[in-house]
């Protein structure tokens, strides 16, 4: 092999270690920021035939499992682009999610399963504990309810024996979100499409196990109102 040539292998060798050892670094960090801030979502971007399939080599399972869309970027990519193209490509994901959430949820809640829909039999379900998580429209504005069955729940689950003598959509969506919080120690999702939970008010929820017989006996003419 002529020197010329032994130099230049050499030299790749180098390269390639030198992005080896950056690649490593870098899922390392990665992986710490992933578990200190609970992230479930991520984005690789960079060079598609280079870059990321380096960096997929390193990542872990649980990393590799998260990854939800790849960006065809260079290194010279501004900024702002990087920052445009990663919240489209979440808002593209996010919604993809939240369809697939709420068919799920309307399938649960139809087949009488682990879920509820609904205000009132959510806000139960919440006061309960049984809420696994919670899917609620992303604005208070398109809840649905009837504000006499609420204020029963509201009477039925609450320390102090006092009611809101006025209730309105925005007080009750905090009290959903608190309660799912609170006292089910619930994921409180917030789907931004409002029609799509539209055929139960606005609210639904999975469940960690079935209402009984005795818990769902006030709801049980609301629930069957809402499935017809």
């Amino acid at each position: 092999m002529k020197v010329g040539g032994w130099s230049q292998a050499r030299y790749q060798r180098h390269a390639e270690q030198y992005h080896l050892h950056h690649a490593k670094e870098v899922i390392d960090t990665l992986g710490g920021v992933v578990r200190a801030e609970g992230i479930e979502s991520i984005i690789l971007a960079g060079d598609e035939k280079t870059v990321i399939p380096l960096l997929r080599e390193q990542m872990p399972k649980e990393l590799v499992e998260k990854v939800i869309d790849v960006l065809s970027l260079g290194i010279d990519t501004p900024e702002h682009e990087l920052v445009e193209d990663s919240l489209n490509a979440f808002r593209q994901h996010d919604t993809v999610t939240d369809q697939q959430k709420v068919e799920r949820l309307l399938n649960e809640y139809r087949a009488d399963d682990l879920g509820v829909g609904g205000v009132v039999e959510t806000l139960a379900a919440a006061s309960n504990g049984q809420v696994e998580e919670m899917l609620i429209t992303n604005a208070p504005a398109n809840l649905e309810f009837d504000e006499a069955e609420v204020k029963k729940i509201l009477a039925a689950y609450t320390v102090d024996g006092v009611v809101p003598l006025e209730i309105d959509r925005r007080i009750i969506a905090d009290e959903l979100i608190r309660r799912a919080e609170q006292l089910s120690a619930a994921r409180v999702s917030f789907i931004e499409d409002v029609s799509l939970l539209e055929p139960i008010g606005g609210v639904g929820a999975f469940l960690r196990y079935r209402i009984t017989e005795e818990s769902a006996a006030p709801f049980e003419e609301t629930e069957r109102e809402n499935r017809r």
